[in-house]
């Protein structure tokens, strides 16, 4: 099982204990500084996604079914998930052997990455 969450309050939010259950239970829970769009993925066959249309309710959501919609919410998912950081209710958990942090890393390809870009052009 994997849960998501937003740490921007402008998304959705979960209680401290409640990850620090699931997370006991084998879940993993993962957080954002920015928001994390809400989604729910079944078995690549089912995505429940938030409507975000202006004058909806906030637990307004479509069901998407097609196979195109479902892998590009899909990777989106992955995407957000790659970002976000383990969580299981308390501090930020981290690998004790990381040096970095993923998004230390990403920041120094993106400046490697446009480095190269600027010798070679």
């Amino acid at each position: 099982m994997t849960v998501s969450s937003s740490s921007a309050g402008t998304n959705w939010s979960l209680p401290p204990e409640w990850a620090a259950e699931v997370s006991k239970h084998g879940a993993a829970v993962r957080t954002l500084a920015t928001d994390f769009k809400r989604m729910i993925l079944v078995d690549n066959k089912v995505a429940i996604i938030s409507d975000h249309r202006d004058g909806t309710s906030a637990n307004a959501a479509f069901k998407a079914t097609h196979p195109g919609l479902l892998a590009f919410f899909r990777h989106i998912y992955d995407q957000q998930w790659e970002r976000a950081d383990p969580w299981a209710g308390g501090r930020f958990l981290r690998n004790a052997e990381a040096v970095t942090t993923g998004r230390s890393r990403r920041i120094r390809w993106s400046s490697e990455a446009a480095a190269d870009e600027r010798k070679l052009g």
